[in-house]
């Protein structure tokens, strides 16, 4: 048993990192286990609630809905609804990854990845910083411009934390740990088309 579920921890890190995993797998089933699976500590165990109305796109903190968030926490439990007491369906391991907060339903929020994967997360998982993925092969420039210096060709899901977007721009000044420069928003997923960053 223990085999097998690193075995799907595996491949649940696969399909999070974009390596091809079909994302209708659902690795864990049922409502129990959640210490075979090594994410007992990747929820807010004090946090169960009474599951109602999970769909409901309550705007629980006065926060748009939707809007992006990225991971906080080095290891975060997806849920199939916002209570510990439903089955996990994913287990993330990278903090900083952009997340979409689509739903939410009091300490939960219900998130959707790049790849379309949606479910639920406690918000002590989350974090206000952003950072985009890329969605393709880009150029980092030197300034907000195609004719600009390049600074560094990046591959497809690569994370860049977001220094800002300006007003009417179609760019975007992201940063890496090495690099920094501008992306075009198109080439980006974790902003919107007309959103302001500052």
């Amino acid at each position: 048993m223990i085999r097998r579920s690193r075995l799907l921890l595996l491949l649940g890190l696969l399909a999070v990192a974009g390596l091809g995993v079909s994302g209708s797998l659902r690795l864990w089933r049922g409502s129990g286990g959640v210490t075979e699976q090594g994410g007992a500590m990747a929820d807010d165990p004090q946090a169960t609630e009474t599951p109602e109305a999970a769909d409901r796109p309550a705007q629980v903190e006065g926060l748009p809905v939707p809007r992006f968030v990225t991971l906080r926490a080095p290891e975060a439990n997806m849920r199939t609804g916002p209570d510990t007491k439903f089955p996990i369906k994913w287990v993330y391991q990278r903090p900083g990854l952009p997340l979409e907060v689509i739903a939410e339903h009091h300490h939960w929020r219900r998130v959707r990845d790049i790849q379309g994967n949606d479910g639920w997360m406690h918000k002590r998982m989350l974090s206000g910083r952003r950072a985009v993925m890329l969605t393709g092969p880009s150029v980092l420039y030197d300034s907000p411009s195609g004719n600009a210096r390049p600074v560094a060709r990046l591959d497809p899901l690569v994370v860049l934390v977001v220094l800002k977007c300006p007003p009417a721009s179609v760019w975007c000044q992201v940063a890496t740990d090495d690099f920094r420069g501008w992306v075009e928003r198109s080439r980006m997923w974790g902003v919107y088309p007309n959103e302001v960053i500052e």
